[in-house]
């Protein structure tokens, strides 16, 4: 597959006093795939995620987006659109959701705006809503919905279940198996591994500002007595108590596929 976003040697701390968040810090996305990026809690995956969106600087090393061979620190205009994150806090005009899309659309050249109401009414965000009255959860919707509009190639999706009913997030999971491209990547940060470890293609795992592991989930499944993909990233990460791949466990819900998710 075709390379997206390149992270070469990276460095970075929040300041010069501050020990180093990343230190040498390599990664490569590719095209045509759907990321899980997992990790503890200060593990650096917003700090990661913010750093490939060009939204902090390294102190050394380079992000470059490959199919333009730009850096994305410099925030030049090829990078800028074909780059996007959905932060977990979404903070959008308060405009009505279909009056926004219109204007921040301009800004992307591949946005459809069909697309966009199309995904809103597929997610139950009602699009001429003032966004200041949406909920929550509606306005991460919204916000996903319009990331995904712009055709961009590479969107980062930080927590995008947070706020959202289970009936909203079963549509969510299914919407971003549909949105799967093979010329764009899809990369989820999250710490609710059950509730994505059906779509995803490959997982992330940071720890302390490493790179632990970069698997193909169907590599995992193809593990003798391989369950949830829970249960592997608690092993991997030393948690104690985490439960052993093992026949018995197996017993509790073996690992299923993309395509065992889309029968839902």
């Amino acid at each position: 597959m075709p390379t997206l976003v390149r992270a070469d040697a990276l460095n970075f701390a929040w300041t010069a006093d501050d020990p180093p968040l990343f230190q040498d810090f390599s990664l490569t996305l590719e095209s045509g795939k759907l990321y899980g990026l997992l990790g503890r809690n200060g593990a650096g995956k917003t700090s990661l995620v913010k750093l490939l969106c060009g939204l902090l600087t390294p102190t050394r090393g380079d992000v470059v987006h490959t199919p333009s061979g730009l850096s994305v620190s410099k925030r030049l205009p090829p990078t800028l659109c074909d780059v996007v994150f959905v932060a977990e806090s979404s903070v959008l005009p308060e405009l009505p959701v279909d009056t926004f899309g219109r204007l921040a659309g301009r800004l992307y050249p591949r946005f459809d705006f069909p697309r966009f109401l199309e995904l809103l009414n597929t997610l139950e965000v009602p699009a001429r809503k003032s966004v200041a009255s949406l909920s929550f959860g509606q306005r991460r919707k919204a916000h996903v919905a319009f990331a995904l509009a712009t055709d961009a190639s590479l969107v980062f999706l930080d927590e995008p279940t947070n706020g959202l009913d289970i009936a909203a997030q079963i549509a969510l999971r299914r919407l971003l198996v549909a949105q799967a491209a093979p010329h764009r990547s899809l990369v989820v940060s999250t710490h609710h591994v059950r509730e994505f470890e059906n779509i995803l293609d490959t997982v992330l795992v940071l720890e302390k500002g490493r790179l632990l592991a970069q698997e193909s989930v169907e590599d995992l499944r193809s593990k003798p007595g391989a369950t949830h993909l829970e249960n592997w990233y608690a092993g991997l990460i030393g948690l104690k108590g985490a439960p052993e791949f093992s026949q018995k466990a197996k017993h509790d819900g073996e690992m299923k596929t993309r395509g065992d998710y889309e029968n839902l």
